[in-house]
């Protein structure tokens, strides 16, 4: 619950920009999870109707290869253009956010009242404008994608399956869910410790980076350590 809650308000940024664009992605990576999906399940029931039709001259002769055939052909095609737009799609809408983040950021920290916690503190807000704006990214194109292609997949075969046996959809549906959504939030939760650690750590090490780094010219002029580049 505690992650959900700090994720919010990044949820609600992210989506406050190109929330078409965001929700588009999805949309497009759905699109060809179920392309792929319909391909397998097509192409399977070809080759096991061309064996059976095989079995004698008679149903051989009457079998149709043609509409099968332009199905697969048709099928490949919409995941190929799916998979294509989608990667357009979902990397245009991830910098436009990431942008739009990036300049909010810099804006809040341009603030008359900012200037003396960016003097104590310039390693973190520098790393808050840079690397820590970028690794949001994965939030998205790791996360909200495969979430919403896994969460339109499994609606999908839920329909399908219903449409022959109620009790067969919704308990296909339940298990889709269940394993694509239900087992990442639980690793997600079970790794929640170990990642504020290495967060800790990680900023840690960036504000002795920065502070060695900006202490080399003192250290140069008073003889303590010698220029760059000198042997």
């Amino acid at each position: 619950m505690s992650m959900l809650r700090h994720l919010h308000p990044v949820l609600g940024l992210f989506f406050a920009e190109r929330r078409g664009l965001l929700f588009g992605g999805m949309a497009l990576a759905a699109a060809t999870v179920l392309a792929g999906i319909a391909l397998l399940g097509l192409s399977g029931w070809f080759i096991t109707a061309t064996a059976i039709a095989g079995l004698s001259a008679a149903t051989a002769l009457v079998f149709d290869v043609f509409a099968p055939a332009a199905g697969i052909r048709f099928l490949a095609i919409v995941r190929t253009g799916a998979r294509y737009g989608e990667r357009l799609v979902t990397h245009d809408a991830t910098l436009a956010v990431l942008a739009a983040l990036r300049e909010r950021l810099f804006r809040a920290h341009a603030g008359p009242g900012a200037a003396h916690d960016l003097l104590m503190r310039p390693a973190r807000l520098l790393f808050r404008l840079t690397a820590d704006i970028d690794v949001l990214d994965s939030l998205y194109l790791r996360v909200l994608v495969p979430a919403g292609a896994a969460l339109g997949a499994a609606l999908a075969a839920g329909v399908v399956f219903y449409l022959m046996s109620p009790p067969l959809g919704l308990a296909v549906a339940g298990l889709l869910l269940l394993a694509g959504l239900g087992l990442p939030a639980i690793a997600a939760i079970a790794a929640e410790k170990p990642m504020r650690r290495h967060a800790k750590a990680v900023e840690a090490l960036r504000a002795r980076t920065i502070d060695f780094v900006a202490g080399q010219t003192e250290l140069v002029m008073a003889g303590r350590q010698s220029p760059c580049g000198s042997r």
